[in-house]
């Protein structure tokens, strides 16, 4: 059997054979009985055909063992080994099987027997073990790399993408400029604001032609723009305007603003302790202070109302476009993924979307500081100019739209207008200018690239309606009735009795609580919870990993923490 050679940094520097791609599946019993011995039945498919089946923990221990023997899975030293991976859609409660205690941190993956690897499938509706073996194959396929190495996380891929490129043209750029020092670390990253979530109208109906703009991958646009090339420096505070809008400089300074503000633009803002601004009450001025960068402080000033600006310290970098080497990359994983199809077009938009992440992945101690300094070429400073420049775009084209009414991140509503129309394209034509001028130094196809970061009509809509921000529905001209909540895919309703409603629809609130002891489930006014982690989630009949998944980075993106 074929072998494919592995080095997996992240498990002890072992070098791994990986000899399979399997799925694995199971049913269980209640939550009320999630112990091992309840295991009710599981099946683990190969891609080679091989099918075995079981009643319990106890049988799929047995067959584990003897897999390791039809497999051949041997340790040749403690730095070598054979790996089998095993995917499942339920890496969480698997765990809790075979250790028979549960858990509240989620595992991505966890190792058995020396020689079997479980590894949790991200596909939102593959159920069956032969389907998720076949996903698991295109997914081993396709993170093996050029150099041996394999990655546990889509995100590791890019970045090593990058780290190789640049070794071999000699670029260093980005350890050059990561922050020396944990103090400048922490203090850069708090200068990363979301995208603006903005509802000015909530539970206003809306029965006009609308339509849905959406930013195609604006982070990827974002990030081809001029971001920071030189190493941080501290400067006279007292400067702190002349590097507003400024195209050569950006700045990252701590600020004291006194401001008054009716609208919820300002919550996608946070003060020096990390909180969400709230629109103040009664005109009342209010004074906080902020850690930011130029340009969202010039957004903050222009979309704000503020009577007071006191800047108390403050860096600067030189703005520049980024090296060929990196930009490569980018436009590399864009194109990968605008040509693939099925499968590989979902693996290719979690590499490509996880360039963003790469910039501001958390660092939650000064000694994983440590470890990770000069090891990074994604510095912070690019992960906060991409969100900055998102928040340009969107403000930048709202405020010419008649009738915006709702945005969130990277998508706008406005009324269906000739007007409107007219001002998109125009938008988009100085987007495209920008493009153009990327594709021009470094020799790419227009062609291929002319639509990244333009504004593009994803519905069009004949009723709107939106109950704050993250909680909206709409029917569109075919029809459908869709509605949108915190954490949930879009999802099509059955009636439009869903716009009489004064709240976001029973099944999508998150409700935020530390447990204690971890119960598996509880009831709260009548209704049903289930915990996952250390959050109760609404019941909502059968939630997806996926959507779990989403859940939780909402949770993350709210409150600041990992829910695990």
């Amino acid at each position: 059997m074929e072998r494919l050679v592995v080095k997996d940094k992240k498990i002890h520097n072992i070098s791994c054979y990986v000899v399979d791609g399997v799925g694995l599946s199971f049913e269980d019993f209640t939550v009320e009985e999630k112990q091992s011995a309840f295991m009710t039945s599981w099946t683990i498919s190969t891609t080679s055909g091989r099918t075995y089946t079981g009643e319990n923990v106890v049988d799929l221990l047995a067959t584990l063992k003897d897999i390791k023997k039809d497999y051949n899975l041997v340790t040749y030293s403690s730095n070598k080994k054979d790996i089998l991976v095993i995917y499942t859609d339920r890496c969480w409660e698997l765990s809790c099987y075979l250790y028979n205690y549960t858990t509240d941190r989620f595992p991505y993956y966890f190792q058995v027997l020396d020689n079997i690897e479980f590894r949790q499938c991200w596909e939102k509706d593959i159920k069956k073990a032969e389907d998720i073996a076949k996903w698991a194959k295109y997914y081993i396929d396709n993170l093996f790399c050029e150099d041996e190495y394999f990655y546990i996380t889509p995100s590791q891929i890019f970045r090593k993408r990058i780290e190789r490129k640049c070794k071999e043209s000699g670029v260093t750029l980005g350890y050059d400029i990561f922050p020396k020092y944990y103090a400048d670390f922490e203090f850069i990253k708090k200068a990363l604001f979301g995208g603006i979530c903005y509802c000015p109208y909530p539970n206003k109906l809306f029965e006009q032609p609308i339509i849905e703009i959406d930013l195609k991958s604006a982070y990827i646009y974002c990030f081809l723009k001029a971001h920071c090339s030189s190493a941080i420096k501290e400067v006279d505070a007292k400067d702190w305007e002349s590097y507003l809008k400024n195209p050569a400089k950006m700045s990252v300074g701590q600020y004291k603003i006194t401001y008054t503000s009716w609208s919820n633009k300002v919550t996608c803002y946070k003060n020096i302790d990390g909180e969400h601004c709230k629109p103040t009450k009664d005109g009342v001025p209010y004074t906080d202070t902020f850690i930011m960068n130029n340009t969202d402080l010039y957004l903050f000033l222009n979309t704000i109302n503020v009577t007071g600006v006191d800047c108390e310290y403050l860096v600067d970098f030189n703005l520049d476009i980024l090296p060929k080497e990196i930009i490569d990359c980018v436009k590399d994983a864009f194109i990968e993924k605008e040509h693939a199809t099925g499968e590989a077009k979902k693996l290719k938009k979690v590499i490509l979307n996880s360039i963003y992440g790469n910039c501001i992945r958390n660092v939650d101690s000064f000694e994983e500081y440590k470890e990770r300094l000069n090891k990074d070429v994604l510095a912070p400073q690019w992960g906060i100019l991409i969100t900055s420049y998102c928040k340009e775009l969107i403000y930048g084209l709202g405020s010419q739209l008649d009738g915006w009414l709702y945005s969130d991140t990277d998508s706008i509503f406005c009324f269906d207008t000739l007007e409107n129309r007219e001002k998109i394209e125009a938008y988009n034509q100085k987007i495209r200018a920008d493009v153009k001028y990327i594709c021009d130094l470094y020799g790419y196809d227009f062609e291929e690239l002319k639509n990244l970061g333009t504004f593009v009509i994803e519905k069009q809509i004949t009723k709107f309606k939106a109950w704050k921000q993250k909680q909206y529905v709409f029917t569109t001209v075919d029809g459908n009735i869709e509605k949108k909540a915190a954490g949930c895919n879009r999802e099509v309703v059955v009636d439009d009795s869903i716009y009489l409603r004064k709240e976001v629809p029973i099944g999508e609130k998150i409700l935020r609580k530390f447990l204690t002891d971890h119960p598996s489930h509880c009831e709260k006014d009548g209704k049903e919870y289930y915990s996952e982690t250390s959050y109760y989630i609404m019941k909502k009949e059968c939630l997806t990993n996926e959507e779990m998944i989403a859940l939780m980075a909402l949770v993350y993106y709210v409150y600041g923490e990992l829910p695990y």
